[in-house]
């Protein structure tokens, strides 16, 4: 028998100007049983929310994270 699976979401944005409305909805509206929610600026490699996440996982599991456009500002520019 095939277990289908928990379907988990992670959202995350890098400024507190930002906020985690749309990715929410996107999440939703994909069947995301459980969001997971981060916000950290910058590169970094210590992110807790996807620590917890990574660590519910089981064979079957599914998680969606949400395409986010990067801003003007980070946007290569080419001559």
């Amino acid at each position: 028998m095939h277990n289908a699976g928990m379907i988990y979401g992670y959202a995350r944005v890098s400024t507190d100007a930002q906020d985690f409305t749309s990715q929410v909805a996107e999440l939703k509206a994909a069947g995301c049983a459980t969001i997971f929610r981060e916000k950290f600026g910058g590169v970094t490699a210590d992110r807790p929310q996807l620590k917890k996440l990574m660590a519910k996982l089981s064979a079957g599991d599914v998680v969606v994270i949400p395409a986010v456009a990067a801003s003007p500002a980070t946007r290569p520019t080419f001559w």
